[in-house]
């Protein structure tokens, strides 16, 4: 849509007004070469978290798959979202960065705190195990518009059952405290 990135940028209006705003993006071969001035707009322009997305192959998502980001170039956007943070904190910039789709970025950061303060690797990794991971079929449901119970919004090809045919409680037995 013509003037769209100019009219979205007017949301810093939003942040006068005590509101958090923040900037999405999802990488692709074709716009990772964005990154590096969209996480220097997100400092120039005050914005208050950055949402870094992988590639997610349900909906739209699925008609974009053979742009996703390979490996390497995937390993390169972490470590300079990661690095980014570190330089903000540092500066004392006040930003939130979250990442999401990949449940690999967790493991990833701990081989960066690794290779960048050892000392702080144990700590970080107490804390992984402690958020336990990915939280599809345990905490997160997701139940399509035909009714369907899948693991979660990633996982339609896996149905665990229909609530038009069974109770959700029957499909997704939630455990009873003793």
């Amino acid at each position: 849509m013509e003037g769209a990135f100019e009219a979205s940028l007017r949301a810093s209006a939003c942040r006068d007004l005590g509101l958090k705003i923040g900037v999405r993006f999802t990488m692709t071969q074709d716009n990772a070469h964005d990154l590096p001035e969209l996480l220097k707009l997100v400092e120039d322009e005050g914005i208050d978290r950055f949402y870094f997305s992988h590639l997610n192959y349900a909906g739209r998502g699925n008609k974009n798959r053979k742009d996703d980001a390979q490996h390497q170039l995937t390993r390169w956007a972490m470590d300079l979202l990661f690095d980014t943070c570190w330089e903000y904190q540092q500066r004392g910039l006040e930003k939130e960065f979250t990442t999401g789709n990949n449940d690999a970025d967790g493991v990833y950061f701990l081989h960066w705190v690794r290779r960048r303060f050892p000392d702080s690797a144990a700590h970080v990794e107490a804390k992984l195990r402690q958020w336990g991971g990915n939280s599809s079929g345990v905490n997160v449901a997701n139940i399509d518009n035909l009714g369907n119970v899948h693991p979660d919004t990633m996982w339609w090809h896996h149905t665990l059952g229909s609530v038009k045919t069974r109770p959700f409680s029957e499909i997704w037995p939630i455990p009873r405290m003793p």
